[in-house]
């Protein structure tokens, strides 16, 4: 199980924390649950968003491959679980799965 920890971006004030999930060391990125690589992408988004860190620096550089990593393992695993069917109209999509709509904009705004 994943464990909640807030922080602030650097150079952020303290009002912009962002909750993120943080694994423990034991767990691996392959058995990371969708939810939980949806939400670490989504997190790393906001940090590198609100950071004012240059971009060579290592900390944003370090965060920009974290996110990538769990962007592209959430967007494995929507389509090894076939959370979007190509005979679903749009109202047959559950809602709770719109979200992961926006694994292509978390990926590209990382990159």
């Amino acid at each position: 199980p994943a464990l909640l920890r807030s922080f602030s971006p650097p150079g952020g004030a303290a009002a912009q924390k962002i909750t993120a999930m943080s694994l423990p060391p034991e767990c691996s990125l392959e058995a990371t649950p969708l939810p939980v690589c949806f939400a670490q992408a989504q997190a790393a988004y906001h940090w590198v968003d609100g950071s004012s860190l240059g971009g060579a620096d290592p900390a944003l550089q370090q965060r920009v491959a974290d996110g990538l990593a769990f962007a592209e393992k959430a967007a494995e695993l929507v389509s090894s679980l076939s959370v979007f069917s190509a005979n679903e109209e749009l109202e047959d999509i559950n809602t709770g799965d719109l979200k992961y709509l926006l694994l292509p904009f978390l990926r590209a705004e990382l990159i």
